[in-house]
C-alpha cells in the first residue's frame, strides 16, 4: 500500500528543511568548523526526519530520540565525514528496520537505492554558497520522500498491539466448523 499521507509529509519536510538550513548553517558556521557543522545538522535533520514520517507520534518521538543517541554516540567516535554518510544509514535503519517493516531484501534494496540517489543528489547540488547548501538538504530529503512510493512495507505495530496469527486462525476456524450449513 502506498502511503501518501507520510509521502506529502515528507516532501512538506524536505522543502522546510532545506529552507531551515540556510539560517542554521549561518548561525552556526561561526562557531564550528563546515564539517562539524554539517555533521551535527545532518543528524538532527535525520532524527527530525523520523519523527515527521512516523505513523505515530509516540513511535516518531521514540525512535527520533534513538536515532540522536545513536547518532550523537557517532559523533562521538568519529566525527567528519563518516557521520555525514552514516546519518542516511541511520535513517534506513530506523526506517525500514522499525517504523516500516518489510522483508529484509526488499528493505535493504530500497534502502541501499535511495541512499545512493540521495546522497548523489545532495553532492551536485551542494557548491560553495550557504544557499547550495540548503539546496542540497531539500534534494536529499526530496529522494528519500520517495520510500513513501514503494508499496508493501508496512507500519509495524506496537508489541502487543497486534492478535496472534494462530489465534486468528483457530478463531477463524472454529468459527467455519460451527457454521451451520443453510
Amino acid at each position: 500500500m502506498i502511503r501518501t499521507g507520510k509521502f506529502s509529509s515528507s516532501l512538506v519536510f524536505a522543502a522546510i528543511a532545506g529552507l531551515a538550513a540556510v539560517p542554521y548553517l549561518l548561525v552556526t558556521l561561526p562557531a564550528f568548523s563546515l564539517i562539524r557543522t554539517f555533521s551535527i545538522g545532518s543528524i538532527v535533520l535525520v532524527a527530525a526526519y523520523i519523527v515527521v514520517v512516523s505513523p505515530s507520534l509516540v513511535r516518531g518521538l521514540r525512535y527520533g530520540a534513538l536515532t540522536l543517541v545513536l547518532g550523537a554516540g557517532l559523533y562521538a567516535l568519529a566525527p567528519g565525514v563518516v557521520v555525514l554518510y552514516a546519518s542516511p544509514i541511520l535513517l534506513g535503519i530506523v526506517r525500514s528496520g522499525l517504523l516500516y517493516r518489510t522483508k529484509i531484501g526488499r528493505a535493504f534494496a530500497i534502502e541501499a537505492m535511495l541512499f545512493l540517489l540521495a546522497t548523489s543528489v545532495a553532492q551536485l547540488l551542494a557548491g560553495s554558497t550557504v544557499q547550495s547548501y540548503g539546496l542540497a538538504v531539500w534534494g536529499f530529503f526530496l529522494v528519500e520522500s520517495a520510500f513513501f512510493l514503494f508499496a508493501g512495507a508496512s507500519s509495524h505495530p506496537e508489541s502487543g498491539s497486534a492478535e496472534d496469527p494462530f489465534d486468528r486462525a483457530r478463531r477463524e476456524a472454529t468459527r467455519l466448523m460451527e457454521e451451520q450449513p443453510s
